[in-house]
């Protein structure tokens, strides 16, 4: 059963968050190149691949919750038999994973788990500690209240609010390079702006928190899968803020 619209955090199944017709910051994004991608992707939703798999199996690892992963004892995918073992994990609704891959995903988790963040004053803080007092793949719902649209997002992480503290959202992305300034390419390419200020706009309208910041915590695929914490500059988050309002209107 889909819920009502209303401003509410939902703990929900993923495959029922993303087959709620509110308006996500993905299709914000697509609604932005066109409406008619919009339309076409809401009507056939994309296929799994090789990547979104693996970026799924990482983040169930990291977080503690997500699709189940399946890990498979082949090489690759090439033979017969990899390929009707994938299929069957598919239709069960497990994330079918190589053998060689989860060992990459464990070996990040481990690598995420010891990354320590240092702070220009000399302050030391565990990344992964960004991953406690908190709950993960949380649905928010709201309704916007300038335009009307019913809104949803689904938090990688969302930390219990602490009293006289700024609550931070924590994003988890994986990607081939951990550099910031890599990162900031990727925010343009893949309108990472946008999900910045859609993410934090539904923390508001649900009472969670009236200001929350936002942080993307990124993590590359390779040995030895180094860690960066990427937060964007006023710039960015305005840019973010217009795109997403663009796309509601």
């Amino acid at each position: 059963m889909q819920p009502e619209i209303a401003a509410e955090i939902i703990d929900m199944p993923a495959e029922e968050y993303h087959a709620h017709p509110a308006l996500s910051v993905t299709g914000a994004k697509r609604i932005l190149q066109a409406p008619a991608l919009y339309r076409w992707a809401a009507d056939n939703p994309p296929k799994s691949t090789k990547s979104f798999d693996f970026g799924k199996a990482a983040h169930l690892r990291v977080l503690g919750a997500g699709d189940p992963v399946e890990v498979l004892d082949f090489d690759s995918w090439r033979t017969k038999a990899s390929q009707e073992a994938k299929a069957e994990a598919e239709a069960a609704g497990r994330v079918p994973l190589l053998v060689k891959d989860w060992q990459t995903v464990e070996a990040m988790a481990a690598a995420l788990k010891a990354a320590e963040l240092v702070t220009q004053d000399g302050a030391r803080f565990s990344i992964g500690d960004l991953f406690t007092d908190g709950q993960a793949e949380q649905s928010l719902f709201w309704i916007d209240s300038d335009t009307g649209v019913p809104c949803r997002c689904r938090l990688d992480w969302l930390p219990n609010p602490v009293p006289g503290r700024r609550m931070v959202i924590v994003d988890y992305k994986t990607a081939e390079t951990a550099d910031p300034a890599e990162f900031g390419r990727a925010v343009d390419s893949y309108d990472y702006h946008v999900q910045d200020w859609w993410y934090r706009d539904g923390v508001r309208a649900c009472g969670v928190h009236e200001d929350p910041a936002f942080v993307f915590v990124v993590q590359e695929k390779n040995p030895p899968y180094l860690v960066s914490v990427c937060q964007l500059d006023a710039d960015a988050a305005a840019l973010g803020r217009a795109r997403g309002e663009r796309a509601r209107r």
